[in-house]
Order: structure tokens, then sequence, then C-alpha cells
């Protein structure tokens, strides 16, 4: 009976830790630039607000980039699209990082990077004139 409760136990604390690292994804959609900027101004604050959230970027096209983060076992990759007035930033993959797309939960991590990039991004866009 012991051992059953223990392992009753451990496998109820096992589940809570599992699903509770699991959190909605964090987008970030049309964020708005305060003041309209050319788009290689946009993409310059992009550029060194990834770097200095320590993300790499990947221009892919003219109004797209995608993003890459590493930290220990863990990779994140997000596409970032922008214009003159607005970007956004939207989950394109990972590893290690229970993404569940049925839910679109995933890693809680995965949530505060995203939200150091864009505050990185924001900053840079503040700088730039």
């Amino acid at each position: 009976m012991k051992n059953f409760l223990k392992i009753s136990g451990l496998v109820g604390v096992l589940l809570l830790v599992l699903t509770g690292c699991s959190v909605p994804v964090y987008n970030v959609q049309n964020a708005k630039i305060s003041t309209t900027k050319a788009n290689n101004e946009v993409y310059d604050a992009i550029e060194k607000g990834a770097k200095k959230a320590h993300w790499k970027i990947e221009k892919i096209s003219e109004n797209e980039v995608l993003a890459h983060y590493k930290i220990r076992v863990h990779k994140a990759t997000v596409k970032i699209t922008f214009n003159e007035t607005n970007y956004s930033i939207e989950y394109e993959d990972g590893d290690n990082l229970t993404f569940d797309p049925l839910k679109n939960t995933i890693h809680e991590n995965y949530n505060k990077w995203v939200q150091i990039l864009e505050k990185s991004i924001n900053r840079e866009l503040k700088k730039s004139k």
C-alpha cells in the first residue's frame, strides 16, 4: 500500500510538472511602429534588437526574416514580418519546446524569449530616426 501511494504521488507530481510548463503560444500581431520608418530602417532595428536579445536572424525576403534562438537543448524559430508601420512575430518551429499545435501551447520559457525579443526590437525602433 505504501508503494502504491508513493508511485501515485510521483505520477501526480510528474503530471503537474509536465502540464504546468505548457502555456498558450505568445505571438506578436501587427505591433505598431510609433513613427513611420523606411523598410530598411525597420529591418535594421529588427536585426539589432534580435542580436541584443541573442537571436540570430536570416533574411528570407524584403519584408520577412527568420529569427533563431538556442539555449541548452532548446531551439526556437520565429518568423518576423514587417513593413514601414508594423511588425509581427509568429512561432515557426522549435526543438524540445513541447509545442502542441492542436492546443497551440508551448513551453513557458519560449514566451519569455519572444517577449524579450519584442522589447529589444521596440527599443531599437525607438532609437532609430
